[in-house]
Order: C-alpha cells, then structure tokens, then sequence
C-alpha cells in the first residue's frame, strides 16, 4: 500500500499538476484508502492547516517584501552598501551579496531576492567587467540568504509544524546567515584578485551623506522588525503587520517611489504567491495528520535507534535526505511532512529543533542551487536572460561552500544555537 501512495505522489507530480493539488490527492488516497477514517478528516486537516494564529505571518511578510521589491527599497539599500564597500576590490560583487543579505531581512523569501537584487546588480557586474556566468552565480546564490537570514517564510512554517518558538528559530539562523555571506564575500575578492577585475570607486563626502540619508528608512526596517520579535513586543504575525504598515509608508511619503494603486497591485501579487503557500501549508497539514495517524513517527525513530546510533551518521543521512528531496519539492511541504515524522529522533540524539532548522533550510538551499529543479536557477535565468548551463556553472563555487558550511553546522552545533543560548531561549 505505501509503496502504492508513494507511486502516485510521484506520478502526479511529474505530470505537471501543481503540488498543492498532488499532496491532496495523496492525502485523500492514504486517509480514504485505510479502514476507520473517515473521508471528511481531510476537509478538516485542511482547514487546521490554515487555522493558526503564526501562519497568518507568511502571507503578510510575503506582502511586505513584494511591496519592497517593487518599490525603492531596493536601491537604496544598495547604494548605502556601495558606498560602504566601494573602497575595497570586487566592491561590487561584495555590494551583491551583502545587499541579497540586508534584503533577505526584508522579504524573507529566496525569489524576491533575486529579482530585486538581480534586476539592478547584474547590468552592474557586467559593466564593471564580471563575467556574465560570474554575475548570474552571485545573485543566485545571493538569494538563498533569503530564507535563512530572519525574518524568513519557511522559518515560520518550519517552527510551526514542529511545534517550536519562531523567534528562537528566527535567532538561530542570524549567525549562520552572516557567516555564509561573509564566506562568500572573501572568494569573491579572491575572485576579483585571481581575475583582475578592479571596481573599487571613492565616493566623496557629500555622495556618502545622501546615501546614507536615503537609506536609513531601508537599513531600519529589520531592526524594527526583529527587534519588536526579540524585544517582546510583538508576536512574529504582529511583526509582519508592522513590516507592511513601515514599508508602505516609507514607499508613499519618502521614497515616493510608487503610488497607491502600484502599492495595492504590488501587495495583491504578492497575496497570490502567499496565497499559493498556505495551500501547500494545508496539503502537507493533511499529509503529516495522515502520517501521525499511522504512528509513522514512532516506527521511524524505532528503526533509527535499532539501526544507527551515531549521531554523526544520522546528521549525515539527515543532510543527504533533505538534499536529494529539496532538489524536487519546496521546502515548505518537506518540513510539514518530515518534521514531525523526525521530531522524537531529533530528540533521541540531542539535535535541537531549532538546529534541525538551519540545516533542512541549507540543504533545501542546496536543492534550489542545483538543476534540474533548482527554482533559484531559474529564476536568476529569467532575470539575467541567460541560459541554464551558465548560470549553473556560476553557482558551482557558491554551492560547493555552502555544501561545506551545512556540513560545519550540522557538526558544530554552536553556530546556530550560541546566540538563541545568549539570549536565554530554552
């Protein structure tokens, strides 16, 4: 029989149906297909689903950071960045990834990242004398510090479906963020080095004062985020509220960039795409009850205890998992399928959800750097107009480090979990 639903799950999604629709079906195939449940358990998972106060946070910051992206957010941003860095060789490609880094803070999502970075960085690069593989890489792999730099979607959705603190796992991935875009920060200067490209620019005095004027509004938005999270003032769905009502206004009155009706046309794209997760929020919801249900969970870490007792063999066969599935499937529905199912393992070897967190985000990651299915390839290649092979071949270097740097989280625990320690969450 599992190996019947397994078929199906994967039958329909290669025939192109959306997977929001495939996880109902096999939702509705395993609950229907086993005597005692009831049929209608489905309407109502998929209800529970949507039913919760925190979900309410990833629409409304996927609504933020499309009213963001739209607007002069963006440009500004990197503007304060350029001229930051503008002193030191590969200023600009630094400029890319610290600018996908503070803009990550703002959307919370990969795609809007690069699209925003993307559209303004890439004819950049070019015109300073990147190769153009070069550019595509960097904004690419740019983007994916959008999911694991706080506040982050699928951060919300993976301590929701694990039963966990938002804001502990919104503290765990700070850290990890940073150092990833530190990381890539050095190469690119080795890069710079090793190829000969020289960008550095000095801004004068006056140059510096405007930009830092403009873009304070933009650099305040997280701190006013995350601090209203941190500071006990605001739940993470309350945040959100507060995220949209700041970046509209800074766009209206400062920024001036957009009007009312783009305003309203840029939040209600973006309710669509919001509107688009919670669905596959809801399918997984009735996948993980089904799961649950049958006491997969217990069988699961049954067997993992009878079979591996290593930690570090289980970190890695959890690496290896989360690689090959993010590969095919977002990470929303991997999370709300798999967590539970690994929660008591996780527990059994001491790996802290919040942890768990950071590494399934950096292994899903590593799924949408690489072809065939990589979104973040796909999306830097309508961006860039460039083709698959070139912009895969870019990332090659960002996805062989950050390989490297999911593996020293999964193995030095104190990445992740030193600041949420710090800051007493439990």
């Amino acid at each position: 029989m599992w190996g019947i639903l397994g078929a199906c799950f994967l039958l329909f999604l290669f025939a192109g149906i959306p997977i929001a629709l495939v996880m109902y079906m096999a939702a509705a195939l395993g609950i229907t297909a086993f005597a005692g449940f009831d049929p209608t358990i489905l309407v109502q998972q998929l209800f529970s689903g949507l039913d919760s106060f925190t979900s309410l946070a990833v629409p409304l910051f996927i609504i933020s950071g499309g009213i963001a992206a739209n607007g002069g957010t963006s440009r500004s941003l990197i503007d304060v960045i350029q001229v930051i860095f503008g002193r030191f060789r590969g200023s600009l490609a630094i400029s890319t990834v610290v600018a996908s880094a503070f803009f990550a803070a703002i959307t919370g999502t990969t795609l809007a990242t690069i699209v925003a970075i993307g559209a303004i960085m890439i004819p950049a690069l070019l015109k300073a004398g990147y190769p153009k593989k070069f550019a595509c890489g960097i904004v690419c792999a740019g983007g994916t510090l959008g999911i694991l730099i706080p506040p982050s979607v699928p951060m919300v959705n993976l301590s929701v479906a694990m039963g966990s603190s938002v804001a502990k796992q919104f503290t765990a991935g700070f850290v990890p963020g940073v150092l990833l875009a530190l990381i890539w920060c050095v190469m690119v200067v080795f890069y710079c080095r090793k190829a000969k490209i020289d960008d550095r620019k000095y801004y004068t005095r006056a140059e510096s004062v405007k930009a830092f004027k403009n873009g304070i509004l933009a650099i305040l938005y997280p701190v006013i985020v995350l601090g209203s999270i941190y500071g006990g003032f605001a739940t993470p769905t309350e945040a959100a509220v507060i995220s949209i009502v700041y970046v509209s206004l800074v766009e209206l009155f400062f920024y001036k960039s957009i009007k009312l009706p783009d305003l309203l046309r840029s939040a209600g794209q973006a309710a669509v795409t919001g509107g688009g997760i919670l669905m596959l929020v809801a399918g997984a919801k009735a996948i993980s009850w089904f799961v649950a249900a049958n006491q997969i969970p217990a069988a699961v870490a049954s067997f993992i205890s009878a079979n591996i007792s290593s930690r570090f063999v289980f970190l890695i066969l959890l690496i290896v998992i989360f690689l090959v599935l993010g590969m095919f499937l977002d990470i929303i529905p991997l999370t709300y399928i798999l967590g539970p199912i690994l929660a008591t393992t996780l527990t059994n070897f001491g790996v802290d959800f919040a942890q768990f967190g950071i590494i399934c985000i950096l292994c899903c990651q590593l799924g949408n750097l690489t072809p065939p299915f990589g979104m973040c390839l796909f999306m830097t290649m309508g961006v860039a107009k460039e083709s698959l092979p070139n912009v895969a071949k870019g990332a090659v270097p960002f996805i062989v480090s950050m390989a490297a740097f999911a593996l020293v989280c999964a193995f030095v625990p104190q990445i992740s979990m030193w600041l949420p320690r710090l800051l007493g969450f439990t």
